[in-house]
């Protein structure tokens, strides 16, 4: 049995033993699902719950959701991410993969059309609701879903994230009528799907990888434009509760963006570029920023020159976070109990008090057990 424990107000908890623990679980009759991520747990007072579950580990299982930026002047960066995918395909090599695709567009954006503000309804530019709240967008007919046994994998994505109501959009001079919503919202739109839980995507033992591609902010400038203001499902917080509220507590999570860095002048100066008579802009994406910050996820640059390489390091960081188990709570003290059955040669655990993970010094094997086992305060 390994054991790890919290001992001083440090980052990481390292693993300091193999041998029984030295907590004294006793048995509590007291079970109740008395946490509201839904596990079973034991109240074993007023205001302390006691958690106690196993972790049956997959074969490094990953759902990968992609959030295309689809509106107008994304074609450039739509071509970048295409030509560079099997970097990323690379970097998940050892992973079991799903990877789905979604649009920033969602039907609950309010348009300003000839200064009135009209509802951001199903047309033919967003394929009549089809690419719109969360939806996947089709690789093909019938296939929404890629895994690492997809044949033409690479060639189905290239096709499907290079989105044609863009490039419509960009050759018809941003004419609402051939556009999908100018309002982006990547968050919203990545809520939405987590709301649907589509099940052909969704699994419970996977960890959860966000990658949002896009030239602005959420709602363009972070709810900075009047009349655009972040809403609580464009909130990065919300989404990760949203998660944890779907999935359970156990649920890990991580959010990436490839997106115009906050503070990077010369990026943002880049994304001015004049399609037919228009001339648009590009905002720094703060909010999406913010997101992968609070998931520990990468933070790419729209700008780069290889996106090869910002790909293959989001790939390096999910396999890094597949190797992770998310608690339900922060432990009292960080005082976590870890189990891993059968015994691994050179394991070596820690806990990541910023992000409450335990995490694995290497890809565990499948049907490698896990027990946890910590208290929390009753919220």
């Amino acid at each position: 049995m390994l054991v790890i424990r919290r001992l001083f107000q440090t980052i990481l908890l390292m693993l300091i033993a193999v041998g029984c623990s030295k907590f004294a679980f006793e048995a509590d009759k007291n079970f109740n699902k008395c946490h509201k991520s839904g596990l079973a747990c034991t109240l074993i007072s007023d205001n302390i719950e006691r958690f106690e579950y196993d972790i049956k580990v997959g074969s490094g299982v990953v759902d990968i959701l992609i959030v295309d930026d689809n509106s107008g002047s994304m074609s450039p960066e739509q071509a970048q991410m295409a030509g560079r995918f099997p970097n990323f395909l690379q970097s998940l090599a050892n992973l079991d993969y799903h990877i789905a695709i979604t649009t920033t567009d969602v039907s609950a954006s309010m348009l300003s059309i000839n200064n009135q503000w009209q509802p951001n309804g199903p047309k033919p530019a967003n394929g009549n609701g089809a690419f719109q709240d969360g939806k996947f967008i089709p690789f093909s007919p019938g296939l929404s879903v890629l895994t690492r046994d997809t044949a033409n994998k690479e060639s189905l994505f290239y096709n499907t994230v290079q989105r044609p109501e863009t490039l419509s959009c960009e050759q018809n001079d941003f004419s609402l009528n051939y556009c999908p919503s100018p309002d982006e919202r990547g968050i919203y739109a990545a809520r939405l799907a987590v709301e649907r839980a589509d099940p052909s995507f969704f699994r419970a033992s996977a960890h959860l990888a966000l990658v949002v591609l896009a030239d602005e902010d959420e709602r363009s400038q972070g709810g900075q434009v009047a009349g655009y203001p972040l809403e609580e499902k464009d909130m990065p917080e919300g989404l990760i509760a949203a998660v944890k509220s779907k999935f359970g507590g156990a649920k890990t999570f991580s959010a990436h963006a490839i997106i115009v860095k906050p503070g990077d002048d010369a990026c943002l100066n880049a994304q001015t570029a004049t399609f037919g008579t228009r001339t648009v802009r590009g905002f720094f994406g703060s909010t999406y920023a913010r997101l992968a910050e609070l998931t520990s996820g990468v933070v790419g640059s729209i700008c780069s020159s290889d996106y090869g390489a910002q790909l293959g390091e989001i790939g390096f960081n999910i396999q890094d976070q597949v190797n992770s188990k998310g608690l339900a709570c922060k432990p009292i003290d960080n005082l976590v109990d870890v189990q891993v059955t059968p015994l691994i040669a050179g394991l070596t655990i820690t806990y990541d008090d910023a992000t409450n993970t335990v995490k694995f010094s290497q890809m565990l094997p499948p049907n490698t057990n896990i027990h946890l086992k910590y208290d929390c305060f009753k919220l």
